[in-house]
């Protein structure tokens, strides 16, 4: 009853209160099941982590196999997701697998492939992913699983668009989250984190939409796991769409949590990359971040610190900093290309280093993943790389493209930063086309509702500098001319 209502502390608490009178090893392996199930909902690692392996021991004693080999897929899974520790799960899983490979065409087989195949996908290994996944789905559907068959297409889906396939891959991500959605599955809120974080190069917008309805869901749950899992996919997407206040309310309180889980590590990476684009010092929770991230096998939290710190170097001016930082994020955890390497091209840009700057931009062309954000964010760059070549008409091209599309999607802040870029690459006379100049004028509004002081000072020193004009100013037919500037200029064609 107590967990049917959301309140899964009590729930534990009368668990482990029959746990203390219950002597039978069936009953007791149910009974510490059910605690795990429990303490899942929660934000202690260690009390989900102890009743996870008192299931495994109590199987044992029973002797039942089957029982057991689910039991032990659990219990890895436990420690791949309470630990960020996707490595230790995959070494208990394949000797578990060595020691019952002879259950694979049952559930319990399924349950251990279906283990294995998203600890692979924690370790960014997607064609090992791949292959438990493909093994297990006929099985599982064979055996009407319903609940392990959308996990895997979840899985396969996740895999497909981390290792080249991306359209694909979204294609079944949103589907395992739709059938989940009408048979009330649990991987709902896996496919939910899945979606809303690769909705970072998709449609960021959309991607916050999943994420506070998420937010929403586990209230309603009293789920403060599901919770956490939306929070730091919800915030990041946040960033581009221009909602910080509410993204820094939503880390601040959360923040406060005290709890015992590593991969808190990505909420002060998402604080410290919110922080930096304010201006502010980031330090602290970067480095709180990195204590965090020790025990962590998973790779991504890696990537996540990487591209924290590489904020906080662009934010500072260290564009070398910034640079490397950024291209090591995407070169640790696949899937972080498309975050680390737009941030590394334009530091390139704003060092007006052009030659690593095509370097980038043709990275970033071949890179294997897909997303109206990114094509806008790759039309940014190339229009950059064209503007730093001289290239002017095809550098003004490019950025009409790139701001078109940031605000078709809403990116308020990416919209924002490319007039940024213009202002300070584009060459004269397209710095005086009159959609460059309302560009740049909306960029300073934005940037100053969002308190980009970086942003906002590299803007102002390209005004400064002559590249732009201030208010009023007049245009001259000189190489170094100025933009002229008016109240009626036309919106981007």
């Amino acid at each position: 009853r107590a967990s049917a209502l959301g309140s899964h502390e009590q729930a534990l608490v009368f668990l482990e209160q029959a746990l203390e009178v219950t002597t039978d090893p069936a009953d007791r392996a149910d009974l510490h099941a059910r605690a795990a199930g429990a303490a899942q909902q929660g934000l202690d690692s260690d009390v989900v982590l102890r009743h996870a392996e008192a299931v495994v021991l109590e199987r044992r004693r029973a002797g039942d196999r089957p029982a057991i080999a689910a039991a032990e897929a659990a219990f890895a899974q436990a420690v791949n997701n309470s630990l960020s520790d996707p490595a230790r799960a995959v070494e208990m899983l394949l000797r578990t697998w060595d020691e019952f490979s002879d259950l694979e065409e049952t559930p319990a087989g399924v349950a251990i492939m279906a283990s294995l195949g998203r600890a692979y996908r924690g370790l960014d290994s997607s064609p090992d992913a791949l292959a438990w996944i493909d093994r297990y789905l006929p099985i599982s559907e064979r055996l009407d699983l319903l609940d392990e068959t959308a996990r895997g297409i979840m899985g396969r889906g996740s895999a497909l668009l981390t290792g080249g396939r991306p359209r694909e891959g979204v294609v079944l991500l949103r589907g395992a989250h739709q059938m989940a959605m009408t048979h009330d599955l649990e991987v709902e809120m896996g496919a939910r984190v899945l979606l809303a974080f690769y909705e970072q190069w998709g449609e960021p917008a959309a991607g916050l939409a999943l994420g506070r309805e998420g937010m929403e869901i586990a209230r309603r749950k009293g789920s403060r796991s599901y919770g956490f899992l939306m929070v730091g996919n919800a915030v990041i997407v946040a960033f581009r769409v221009g909602e910080w206040d509410w993204a820094a309310a939503t880390l601040d309180e959360w923040l406060a949590i005290e709890a015992r889980r590593s991969n808190w590590t990505e909420l002060y990476v998402d604080r410290a990359i919110l922080r930096s684009l304010r201006g502010e010092d980031a330090t602290a929770d970067i480095e709180a971040a990195a204590a965090l991230r020790g025990p962590i096998t998973d790779p991504q939290y890696e990537s996540y610190e990487r591209l924290a710190r590489a904020w906080m170097a662009f934010a500072a001016g260290d564009l070398a900093g910034a640079r490397a930082e950024a291209e090591r994020a995407a070169a640790v955890t696949s899937y972080f290309a498309p975050l680390g390497l737009p941030l590394a091209a334009r530091a390139a840009l704003w060092a007006g280093d052009v030659a690593d700057a095509r370097r980038l931009v043709g990275e970033l062309r071949t890179t294997p993943f897909w997303g109206l954000a990114l094509d806008a964010d790759r039309a940014a760059m190339e229009a950059g790389v064209a503007a730093l070549d001289g290239r002017g008409g095809e550098a003004l091209a490019g950025y009409r493209e790139a701001l078109r599309a940031y605000r078709q999607l809403g990116l308020a802040f990416e919209e924002a930063a490319a007039a940024v870029d213009m202002a300070n690459l584009l060459p004269s006379p397209e710095r005086d086309a009159p959609d460059v100049v309302a560009a740049v004028a909306a960029a300073r509004e934005t940037l100053e509702r969002l308190g980009a002081r970086p942003f906002l000072a590299r803007l102002e020193s390209a005004v400064r500098g002559g590249a732009v004009p201030a208010s009023g100013s007049a245009a001259t037919p000189s190489a170094a001319a100025p933009l002229r500037t008016s109240a009626a200029a036309p919106e981007p064609a």
